[in-house]
């Protein structure tokens, strides 16, 4: 899995800029902190800076067909642009907005975000900690997503009765199996809580359609 990490304008001058705000952490402490959980979940991080909002369009558009994931923070440009957004939607890629401080709680011009116009999930307030948490999310969507698909396929070969000419339909199962023992509960447990998107499937998740999978499997 391979996650794009992209701070905005003045992110650069964190530990600087504001630290009663922002804290003394500067950027690449954070993008540090980002690599170790990364690399703790198997997970390929890129990391992108820029105050020019062109710049942060243009490696939107690059991450298409080449990342799993993005998390944002559009800093200033959340609350100004609408080419950010319609960059996010025109390369489908799954996002987590994130903000250091809670805008809800700020200047009136700051409470409103074009990026959560697009973005599954937006994390306010906690500092560098909504960043591990954005990372965690949109591990979790990963993991549902690639489930799905694979539940799809088993089911198929189960309804065609050719689950023995499928090559890898045994390691298949074996695979929901385990995810069903080790992470199903907690996947579900975070859509029960409205952190995974509206409109995405949830047949892995209900609460018999991958263990009814599995019994007829047996």
């Amino acid at each position: 899995m391979k996650i794009l990490v992209i701070n905005g304008p003045s992110m650069n001058m964190l530990g600087i800029r504001e630290p009663e705000l922002y804290g003394e952490g500067r950027l690449i402490d954070l993008e540090n902190l980002i690599e170790m959980r990364a690399n703790a979940l198997g997970i390929d991080c890129e990391f992108f800076q820029s105050n020019y909002e062109g710049a942060i369009v243009d490696r939107i558009h690059e991450a298409y067909g080449k990342v799993d994931g993005i998390i944002i923070n559009a800093a200033a440009y959340t609350h100004t642009s609408v080419a950010i957004l319609d960059a996010l939607r025109a390369v489908g890629i799954p996002t987590v907005e994130v903000h250091l401080t809670d805008i809800n709680e700020r200047e009136d011009f700051r409470k409103f975000s074009y990026v959560s116009l697009y973005a599954f999930k937006t994390i306010v307030g906690k500092g560098f900690d909504g960043y591990l948490e954005a990372l965690e999310i949109l591990n979790a969507y990963h993991r549902v997503k690639t489930m799905e698909e694979l539940m799809d396929r088993v089911a198929e070969a189960v309804e065609a009765e050719e689950g023995e000419r499928y090559e890898s339909f045994h390691e298949d199962v074996k695979t929901l199996e385990e995810y069903y023992a080790k992470s199903w509960r907690a996947d579900f447990e975070l859509d029960e809580a409205g952190v995974f998107p509206e409109g995405m499937k949830r047949g892995v998740l209900s609460e018999d359609g991958l263990y009814d999978l599995l019994e007829e499997v047996k």
